[in-house]
């Protein structure tokens, strides 16, 4: 009977307004629902629950809370974990968000979490505004049903129609993870126990096992755009790391001691050539040092007299082993020239930073005056010498020590008129 007079006078008092079948609460006209609240204590409009994991509505940032309200912070209705629903209504956002840890009590903070946002032109994001139509910040997990796992790829032809299935990335059974095309079938595997990975191969039998069945099409290419090895095939082992490529025309070859062949599968050398080979040429006119890319360096004088050219190559401590094949072309003088009435041209060879002559040192490498030269006397009416004098190219290689001369053009003829 008390609860009927309390109704009855407040509805006669206003402070729970009846407009045609419509209730209000701190409002006396309701008529956006059958049930109309305005008003707040804190941002709560309305709890339902209050002694257990209740239910909140709450405006400001409009959103349905679960065990979860705000009044002057995020609190608990009940002990628990809490969560929230909702948007924001001047971004148009919506959310949802959860408390990370449980709650002791009522009215006890508990921040809450957002987990999942979603833009308005529907983009969705798990732990972060998302940027695209999926957006996650961490790790996705796909679990085994019926089939592997993994996540499929749709695609769309020339006219945008829809081409199902066009990839797929995931498990291609319980112990190898994969790429999947709709026109090649299983393109690439790993193992997941061992860390062997397969191109063309499901089940690879090393850490990486390339096959292709195309024929007149590599398995590979490597195209080195800056500085820096392009291919390095290195093993940290005491075996030589082994390199083979089979029925390959003119492909190199690099068996298990490190023997290189080229046109050739069986090198029985540190380096078989099966065929030519190139090397680089440098023609030059003036003085010159030799460096690293050189191998044939070939000097061109004007005149057979009082022209003197250095090449310097590089100290030989600097570069043991090294070859370079050194040529002069200067013109001969003529058959009436007489022997000594001039200096005849001459290209000497040293090494950089020194002044030694090294095709004339204590190597023992010969050469005319110490240079490369092409000096000959004609015969004389008084029954002089006659003098022919002829060193044009120079093969030198360095022992680490010194350059030695391993290879010359060198002709050197005296005798006397009678």
């Amino acid at each position: 009977m008390k609860h009927i007079i309390f109704l009855v006078g407040s509805i006669l008092s206003g402070t729970i307004p009846a407009y045609a079948q419509n209730v209000g609460v701190g409002t006396t006209t309701p008529t956006l629902g059958k049930f109309v609240v305005r008003g707040t204590v804190g941002a709560v409009s309305a709890m339902f629950g209050d002694n257990s994991a209740g239910v909140s509505v709450m405006n400001s940032v409009p959103c349905i809370g679960f065990n979860y309200y705000y009044n002057g912070g995020e609190k608990s209705i009940s002990t628990g974990f809490g969560a929230s629903v909702g948007v924001f209504e001047s971004t148009g956002q919506f959310f949802i968000s959860t408390s990370p840890a449980s709650a002791m009590g009522q009215g006890v903070p508990m921040p809450l979490v957002r987990r999942i946002l979603i833009q308005p032109n529907g983009y969705v994001g798990i732990g972060i505004t998302p940027m695209s139509m999926f957006d996650v910040n961490g790790r996705i997990r796909v679990r085994k049903t019926s089939e592997t796992a993994g996540i499929g790829f749709d695609g769309v032809d020339n006219a945008n129609n829809p081409i199902v299935n066009r990839g797929f990335i995931g498990m291609l059974d319980n112990d190898h993870v994969g790429l999947f095309g709709s026109g090649i079938g299983w393109g690439m595997a790993m193992n997941v126990n061992n860390g062997f990975v397969g191109i063309g191969n499901t089940k690879p039998g090393s850490k990486l096992e390339v096959r292709s069945n195309t024929p007149d099409v590599g398995v590979g290419r490597v195209v080195q755009e800056g500085a820096g090895a392009g291919l390095l095939v290195q093993s940290n082992g005491s075996l030589f790391a082994s390199m083979y490529v089979k029925n390959f025309a003119g492909g190199p070859a690099i068996g298990t001691e490190g023997k290189v062949g080229v046109n050739t599968e069986a090198p029985n050398s540190t380096l078989q050539v099966a065929g030519s080979v190139s090397v680089a040429y440098m023609a030059v006119y003036d003085n010159y040092t030799a460096t690293e890319k050189d191998y044939t360096i070939q000097m061109f004088l004007t005149s057979y007299k009082n022209v003197t050219k250095t090449i310097y190559l590089p100290r030989a401590s600097s570069c043991k082993g090294r070859i370079y094949k050194i040529s002069a072309q200067i013109p001969a003088p003529g058959n009436n020239e007489i022997c000594f009435s001039f200096t005849p041209s001459i290209v000497l060879i040293k090494e950089s930073g020194t002044d030694i002559n090294i095709i004339w040192n204590e190597f023992g490498v010969r050469a005319y005056n110490g240079g490369l030269v092409n000096y000959k006397c004609a015969t004389t009416s008084d029954g002089n010498t006659r003098a022919s004098v002829k060193q044009t190219s120079i093969t030198l290689q360095s022992d680490g020590g010194g350059w030695r001369e391993i290879d010359n053009n060198f002709y050197e003829e005296t005798f006397v008129i009678r």
